[in-house]
């Protein structure tokens, strides 16, 4: 899988939709200062589905839109839209190019497609975990960034093996079914989540306890069955033993 296609729209300096394409292997975007190669690095990030606008060297999500400027009016709306290659099947998907839209309007609002089918955040998200892409992963790395990586703490050392492992599809759909149970479970006004499932475990541990004492109880009950049998076999022999003899 590579990326194939960039297309910005509205995108900051891009006020006309601007195409760039793209072949397997290295490529590279040049050009003098100003002319919007860091605006190329951020349409990449925000398409992916980045929202801190501090990760887009913005302040607010209109920064982002084309403010006017060199003769043209501003825009209402902002799309970037990012084509990968999926000929060779690295993500499960019936379609040979993946196609992700971004859309924001001035009104705060958003849409995301993939493929020109309206889809949700998270569904975006989920599909960019199984490529192993994403805004937060190290697939776009910016200035300073290798400098961070040298430095990260152990817990975040751990996320970037994570990422390299294959396993945030998991996470992401773990986050899903802990948000979905946080809104379905009816948890007390000074309970959290993280409280509700120490409780599940504890009850899980409590239910394991009572199974082992189930089987001790059942082992014993065995363990009588055959003494008492043992008990009745004996004097079962000995009548038939004297019967025999008296036959």
């Amino acid at each position: 899988m590579y990326l194939k296609r960039l297309e910005m729209l509205g995108f900051k300096s891009f006020a006309s939709r601007t195409v760039l394409e793209f072949s397997s292997g290295i490529t590279a975007v040049v050009g003098p200062n100003g002319a919007g190669k860091s605006n190329v690095a951020d349409s990449m990030r925000w398409v992916l589905g980045e929202q801190s606008m501090r990760q887009l060297r913005g302040k607010k999500s209109e920064d982002i839109i084309f403010a006017g400027g060199y003769g043209k009016s501003s825009l209402g709306m902002a799309e970037v839209s990012l084509t990968l290659d999926n000929c060779t099947g690295w993500v499960s998907s019936p379609y040979s190019e993946i196609c992700i839209t971004r859309r924001t309007f001035r009104s705060g609002e958003n849409e995301y497609l993939i493929n020109k089918q309206k889809v949700r955040l998270k569904d975006v998200l989920l599909l960019l975990a199984q490529a192993r892409i994403g805004h937060d992963s190290y697939t776009v790395v910016g200035q300073g960034l290798i400098d961070a990586a040298l430095s990260l703490r152990a817990e975040e050392r751990r996320g970037l093996f994570e990422d390299a492992a294959g396993i945030r599809p998991f996470q992401v759909q773990r986050a899903d079914a802990e948000n979905r149970l946080r809104h379905a479970v009816p948890l007390n006004s000074g309970s959290s989540l993280a409280s509700y499932r120490k409780s599940c475990s504890h009850g899980m541990l409590c239910n394991g306890g009572v199974c082992t004492q189930l089987k001790n109880v059942l082992s014993m009950l065995n363990r009588n069955k055959y003494k008492r049998y043992g008990g009745w076999s004996n004097p079962c022999k000995l009548l038939k033993c004297k019967l025999t003899h008296y036959v």
